[in-house]
């Protein structure tokens, strides 16, 4: 049971780590398009 119980929680800990990989991999992306969009808008105003 022991055996088990230290299975699932590598297990759990492995998936926790993808997810936060994930998280981490889709807030750096998106932090990336806001900022280009934001640097975009201010030339534009910039040119205006």
């Amino acid at each position: 049971m022991k055996i088990l119980k230290l299975i699932l929680i590598v297990f759990g800990i492995l998936i926790a780590l993808s997810l936060v990989k994930k998280a981490i991999g889709l807030a750096v992306s998106f932090a990336f398009v806001v900022g280009v969009i934001a640097i975009v808008l201010f030339l534009l105003k910039k040119n205006t």
